[in-house]
């Protein structure tokens, strides 16, 4: 029996999610609202249950890594293999669905062939899972090592026929990746999506494809994670260099060779020069890709924050967070001033950094660390009483600090 992912919308999501894109006017809506994670207009409940405060549950056709973002009275969140929902706000009715398979991008004549090279390439990999399994019980046993060479040279060449197979894009040799973890991006009156597969597309509200294309094949080797960007008029994807794509035709204008992050790119704007701040630690300017600063940080899951033209960061594996002020020069040209250092957990943290009145609030694990934003000494930490880890990044919503985790806490 398959099991369904819900799509739940509480009182919450319908009070609070409008003021990025409707209170006060914002480019675009996407990746935590406009890229901060604040709602500061916003008036949630504080009880929920499964079914108190609950406005409507809708079962999603597949699993989804993606959170939704609200245009008007529709959500749109992207849901496995490879398709963009649409649902109606209000009562949380499915509109649409549009999938971004290669036969979506190529055509039927090539896109079979990828799609049947793609399920002999899967055939012949759990033949090769069954032979490893062969070659260890032998050589736990004990067994002839002359069997054990023979089995090895028959996965040697299975492998080889596995290669040839998976020469498309957007391919990886461990098997199948989540393909639905970015979050879509809005300008208001269009949609744009990114899959894990290297495929990009933009629709109209009412699900009119204007543009579909495949861009490259995503790098890191556990699926891409980083959501588009929409600025100045571009659609920022960073699956291997970070590429610039015309918002309207999807053609590509620049290409900047930075290395990918799990974590998403996020807007600046510095005086009248409009900015990208890159998880790995790089500052470029978005009417022509041209690199400001870069190796000021590097974040691996997380994304970068700004904030009155202060970038804040918490690295992971670290034992600091770090602020950088974002300053405009003479050339259209950026100057980023570290500003201080401080002291944070050790451990890996996945979610991001949200700021209010002048504090940061950072998640590793499930211990909530405070730190005061203007020289990174820590206010409090707090252990919280989390079924599972936090996963996802804060949100800050009218005066609360929104956190969950990965079991549903």
């Amino acid at each position: 029996m398959k099991t369904f992912q819900f799509l739940a919308i509480f009182v919450a999501v319908c009070e609070w999610a409008p003021v990025t894109n409707c209170a006060e006017p914002t480019p675009s809506v996407g990746w935590r609202g406009d890229g901060t994670g604040r709602f500061p207009k916003a008036n949630p409940p504080r009880e929920w249950s499964q079914v108190k405060n609950v406005i409507w549950k809708t079962p999603m056709p597949d699993r989804s890594f993606s959170s939704p973002i609200l245009v008007g009275d529709s959500l749109f969140v992207l849901s496995e293999p490879t398709d963009l929902l649409c649902l109606r706000a209000s009562d949380g009715k499915m509109l649409w669905k549009r999938s971004h398979t290669y036969l979506d991008v190529f055509g039927d004549e090539k896109g079979k062939k990828i799609e049947a090279d793609l399920a002999k390439a899967k055939e012949i990999e759990r033949q090769i899972k069954q032979l490893k399994r062969e070659h260890s019980q032998l050589r736990k046993s004990g067994g002839a090592k002359e069997q054990q060479e023979k089995l090895k040279e028959q996965m040697e060449i299975l492998q080889r026929k596995v290669n040839a197979l998976m020469v498309y894009p957007g391919v990886k040799r461990r098997g199948p990746l989540p393909g639905s973890r970015c979050v879509p991006t809005s300008d208001g009156k269009r949609v744009y999506s990114i899959f894990g597969n290297g495929v990009v597309s933009c629709h109209s509200l009412e699900g009119k494809r204007i543009w579909i294309r495949y861009l490259e094949a995503p790098s890191l080797g556990y699926g891409h994670a980083a959501s588009s960007l929409l600025v100045a008029g571009k659609l920022i994807v960073h699956f291997n260099d970070m590429v610039a794509l015309d918002a309207k035709t999807g053609t590509e204008q620049w290409r900047a060779a930075l290395k990918p992050s799990y974590g998403s790119p996020v807007a600046a704007q510095v005086d009248k020069l409009s900015a990208i701040v890159s998880p790995a630690g790089a500052v470029v300017r978005a009417t022509d890709g041209k690199v400001l600063a870069e190796k000021l940080y590097r974040l691996a899951e997380v994304s970068p924050i700004v904030q009155d033209n202060i970038i804040y960061v918490a690295e992971r594996g670290r034992t600091q967070a770090q602020a950088f002020r974002l300053t405009l020069i003479e050339n259209d040209r950026v100057r980023a001033d570290q500003l201080w250092k401080g002291s944070v957990s050790n451990r890996r943290r996945f979610p991001s950094l949200v700021y209010h009145e002048g504090l940061l609030y950072g998640l590793s694990g499930n211990v909530l660390e405070v730190l005061d934003a203007r020289n990174g000494q820590e206010v409090y930490r707090q252990r919280l009483p989390l079924n599972g880890q936090a996963y996802p990044s804060p949100t800050v919503a009218g005066d609360l600090i929104f956190v969950s985790s990965s079991r549903g806490g």
